[in-house]
């Protein structure tokens, strides 16, 4: 038999299984050429996350060498300008004869009108104190009064009196303290550094005028039963005649 002879049906057939097996290598060539180009892209996309990765790394590194050289520079900065700080506020104080000194600390102490002062330095601004100008034993009858009157006195503007936890003699020292921003760039720093220590003695004057007022009126020790500002030894007594 002859491929003439074949029937056409079987042809037919034939024809169909032929043209099967060359359809089943093309999409075998296809799954091949796109399981390749898969790779390829998955390779690629590791290779790109990788180099990503990497300039993430470096760009973060090389900002956290420009916010540690930049916090640097800003703690210089600010370390410059409180030793200028430092250096006008003992010149003033020389000029108006208040003799500073350094301690320890490298804070300043001075004597202003028969007080004696601290200030202490922290970048743009001053923490100034006017120590132990009065004191007195807390199993005194009185203290109770002057404390309130203190607490009185604590709510006007300005220095705040603060008292210390009783030594080991049981007194109770006071003080008065003051924060304000301070620069040696300012116009008259001279001037503005009088104008904040005026006021310390002021403030004296307040707790004398509120012991007065609670004597006078005992009811009113009720009005503010919380002090604001506790700190230091009595040179003088704030209810008597000489004090400031």
């Amino acid at each position: 038999m002859d491929f003439f002879s074949i029937s056409p049906i079987v042809l037919c057939f034939l024809l169909l299984i032929l043209a099967f097996g060359l359809w089943n290598q093309y999409a075998n060539r296809k799954r091949i050429e796109k399981l390749t180009q898969d790779l390829e892209e998955l390779n690629e996309s590791k290779n790109n996350d990788s180099k990503s990765n990497l300039q993430s790394n470096k760009h973060s590194e090389n900002q956290n060498h420009a916010n540690s050289a930049k916090n640097k520079e800003e703690q210089l900065d600010l370390n410059a300008r409180e030793s200028n700080n430092r250096e006008c506020l003992i010149k003033i104080l020389d000029k108006i004869g208040s003799h500073p000194t350094l301690n320890e600390d490298n804070n300043i102490e001075f004597a202003y009108q028969g007080e004696n002062f601290l200030i202490i330095l922290n970048g743009a601004f001053l923490r100034i104190w006017d120590l132990s100008w009065y004191s007195i034993k807390i199993t005194d009858d009185n203290f109770p009064i002057i404390r309130d009157a203190a607490n009185y006195a604590n709510f006007s503007f300005g220095p705040v009196i603060v008292m210390h936890s009783p030594d080991e003699q049981s007194n109770v020292i006071f003080s008065s303290r003051l924060d304000i921003p301070f620069s040696s760039t300012m116009y008259d720093p001279e001037g503005y550094l009088k104008a904040i220590l005026d006021p310390f003695f002021g403030i004296k004057q307040s707790l004398r005028k509120e012991l007065e007022h609670l004597r006078d009126n005992p009811q009113d020790r009720t009005l503010h039963e919380n002090p604001i500002g506790f700190d230091t030894a009595a040179l003088t007594d704030p209810t008597s005649p000489q004090a400031n």
